[in-house]
């Protein structure tokens, strides 16, 4: 249980935050650059921990 409680939390943010910025025109830009670090963060994280497992 706890495994999959880390690898879940090692995933990257989805896209429902950046349509809901661009929705009421706040900071979209802003959001779209979080999803893409984390996606590109998630990488590393989630190859790390598969690979330490």
């Amino acid at each position: 249980m706890a495994a999959t409680a880390v690898l879940m939390a090692a995933l990257p943010t989805g896209t429902g935050p950046f349509m809901v910025a661009e929705f009421y025109g706040r900071e979209a830009g802003i959001t779209a650059r979080v999803v893409l670090v984390s996606t590109i963060a998630s990488l590393v994280t989630i190859t790390l921990y598969l690979s330490l497992r």
